[in-house]
């Protein structure tokens, strides 16, 4: 019996840690191990009547190195500040200076393995090019691999990393952004 009541109690866990980003949605069907496709463009949750937090962000993004190929991996880093801890983070790599905020490159089946409040999810036109963090536990960072595109335009073509991240289910951050990264053709 003891068994059966930890395992409902973990399910509602993380259907509300899930629900953080969806709640709310008009469309995007509600999986508790991952953000519904409906964030793919504003990255913006819906937590009931909050919204993103004006102050400075407590957090940063820094990565492993800003210039890359093809096919290289991209270590992305997001941490707090002054022991700020985060329970949630939804990130996708983006063009800098693009029209449309649609997210490229892809994130490697090794985030999930070392961390399992770690999920991949799709943002079309790609496929595994968004991430989440979603616990109940904060954690002051967490490091993230990203793999450059095969199949990058021309020179002149550099990326960079936006994330929303959550201290809690009412206090969260958007548009927190990595330095740029250029990709050499």
């Amino acid at each position: 019996m003891r068994s059966f009541v930890f395992l409902t109690v973990a399910a509602l866990c993380c259907f509300a840690a899930a629900s953080a980003f969806s709640a709310g949605r008009p469309s995007g069907k509600l999986n508790p191990n991952h953000v519904p496709s409906s964030a793919c463009v504003d990255m913006v949750p819906v937590h009931n009547d909050s919204t993103p937090s004006t102050d400075l962000s407590p957090y940063t993004l820094t990565v492993s190195s800003t210039l890359a190929s093809p096919g290289d991996v991209i270590q992305v880093y997001a941490s707090g500040f002054d022991g700020a801890l985060f329970k949630g983070l939804y990130m996708q790599a983006r063009v800098v200076g693009a029209d449309v905020n649609d997210a490229v490159g892809k994130f490697t089946s090794e985030n999930e393995g070392r961390n399992p409040a770690v999920r991949r999810s799709t943002c079309p036109p790609g496929e595994n090019n968004a991430i989440s963090y979603i616990s109940r536990t904060g954690i002051p960072s967490i490091t993230l691999d990203w793999k450059v595109p095969e199949d990058v335009p021309t020179e002149g073509y550099s990326i960079f990393f936006r994330a929303t991240i959550l201290e809690s289910f009412s206090r969260f951050w958007t548009n927190v952004d990595s330095p740029p990264i250029a990709i050499r053709a």
